[in-house]
Formats: C-alpha cells, structure tokens, sequence
C-alpha cells in the first residue's frame, strides 16, 4: 500500500510538473526566494510570488544572484518519491545519482535559513543631502514693523547633512545623522547676525517599500545633541553667542531607486529645541545670559532637503 502511494505521488508531480514547478533563486547572501522565474536575461532575473493572496512580480540584478535552480521543489519531491521506491535513504549523494539524474537533469542545491522574501533595498543605506530651512521662533510682541521684517529674514537659511541607516529588518531600522543650518543677514553696517545651529542625533526608522520595489517612505524619529552659535554685531558690538541643548526631531522622505546602487530622496524633516541660557563672547570677556522661561531662544525649524542615497 505504501508503494502504491509513492507512485501516486510520482506520478501527481510529473503530470502537474509544468505548471505548479516552483524555481529557486539563491541570492549572495545566502537567502534563497521560491517563485516562478518569468524573465532571465544576462544582467537581470524577473520573477514572480505570492503574497497576500496577490501575484507580485520583482526585479533582481545578476550581481546579486547566486545561481538559479528551475523547478526546484517539484523535482525535489520526485526525487524523494523515486527514492522511496527504491527504498534507498534520501541523502545528497542519492539525490545526485545517476539514477535519479536519467528522471530531472538540473543540480538540485540544500539551501540553510530558507527566506521567502529579501529586500532589493539591502540593510545598510548612507546618505548625503540639502536643501531649504526656515526657523519657526516667533517674533516678540512688542518688536516693530522693521524689526519683524529684519527676523523674518534671519528665519529663512539653508541646511545639509549626511546620514546612515541599518535595518536588521526589513522594515525597522536605525540611523545615525549629522545636520547644520545656516542662516545669516544684515541691516545695516550696526546690525547683522549669523546663526548655525548643528544636531547629532540617533534615531528609530521606519520603511515602507511599495510593491514595484523601487520605492520607499522613510520616516525617523530623532533624539540628540543640538549645539547653537551666533556670530553677531548689534549696535556697533560684536558679540559671539554659544549654546548647547538637546533636541528632537521627525522626518518623513520619499525615496526612488535609480540603479540597484543608489536612490534619490525627498525629505520633509522638523526640529525641536530651546536655550535657557548661553555664553557670550565679547572683546575677550566671556559672561553668562539666562533667560527666563518667556524669553527663552527657540530653535525649532523645519527643513525639506533633495539626498542623494548609496544602498549596500
């Protein structure tokens, strides 16, 4: 009875061989994709799975494939089937027989820690970027029409920075980043400010990758270091103000692979922060200003920056 059931078993994968096969990719990393391949050409491997009860189809390039096994499991399991037959152990060496070759030519691969899916996104991005900054403080209410004019102009400058990220997920993450703002204007030959504010920080992140596996929301919530320093002359006396504060912080970016190397982004980013207190600097005399709490320096800002990102 039991042989009779192999046969059925042999027979059922060879009948039904041509449209349930499933192939077999084994990426450089080890993981290892069951599908359908559609597509196969000198520098890419299109195929097709399923997920959430919907055909997806993605794109690998060759530089990250290993080998390729067509109708891997279907020829497995007949292997299996003929070897039960025989009543012969199923083990590498049986599988890779002379015997068992005449039934399926392709090798047939063990592939440990099997996958089902892997980002083309990859674990490591490092990315540059800039763009516009405008400062959210607002102007104290006793100011003047030209003193709020004169603010308006210190609020808007310009940022850059760089960052990188690891998901050891594939959607969660974490990222180190580095950002300067700078912003700086004149009134007269009396009056002019030059403001840099800097943030260091660490931060949580999450990716949504869209099914064409091109793009991506990235969104990161930011905690860190937060220097300021203001470089400024009122009425005639140069003065050098510093600093140093914690701060806060979230963006959200769009991002969109132009090579399986490297992406474009579209980043909105807010910061928060305030000074209580800093040290100014003026003719070689250095002294401490506080603040009370209704005067305090606001550093908040929000900034939308063009990156550009090297995936790894």
């Amino acid at each position: 009875m039991r042989k009779y059931l192999y046969i059925i078993t042999l027979l059922s994968g060879l009948v039904f061989h041509n449209s349930h096969a499933q192939d077999l990719i084994v990426t450089n990393v080890g993981d290892s994709i069951s599908c359908v391949i559609v597509l196969e050409t000198s520098t890419v491997v299109q195929f097709s799975y399923a997920k959430y009860n919907q055909k997806m189809v993605r794109e690998f390039g060759k530089d990250r494939v290993s080998s390729i096994v067509y109708r891997f499991y279907t020829e497995r399991d007949s292997l299996r089937a003929i070897a039960a037959l025989q009543n012969v152990p199923v083990t590498p060496e049986v599988i890779e027989s002379d015997t068992i070759k005449q039934v399926v030519e392709p090798t047939v691969v063990d592939v440990a820690n099997v996958q089902q899916e892997t980002s083309p996104w990859g674990k490591w991005q490092f990315g540059v970027d800039g763009g516009y900054g405008y400062r959210l403080f607002r102007s104290r209410v006793k100011a003047t029409s030209y003193e709020r004019e004169y603010t308006d102009k210190l609020k808007a400058g310009y940022s850059f920075g760089a960052n990188v990220f690891y998901f050891p997920w594939k959607n969660v993450g974490f990222g180190v980043k580095y950002n300067i703002y700078r912003s700086k204007t004149e009134r007269d030959i009396r009056t002019r400010d030059d403001v840099t504010i800097q943030f260091l920080g660490l931060s949580v992140a999450h990716r949504k990758i869209f099914s064409n596996d091109k793009t991506s929301i990235l969104s990161a919530f930011w905690a860190g270091y937060q220097p300021y320093k203001n470089v400024a002359r009122h009425i005639g006396q140069d003065y050098t103000m510093k600093a140093n504060t914690m701060g806060w912080g979230i963006s959200v970016g769009i991002e969109q692979r132009i090579s399986p190397q490297f992406a474009l982004s579209l980043t909105g980013s807010g910061y928060m922060g305030n000074i209580y207190k800093y040290k100014r600097d003026s003719k070689g005399r250095t002294e401490t200003i506080k603040f009370s709490y209704d005067e305090f320096e606001d550093l908040s800002r929000a900034e939308i920056t063009l990156g550009l990102k090297f995936l790894h």
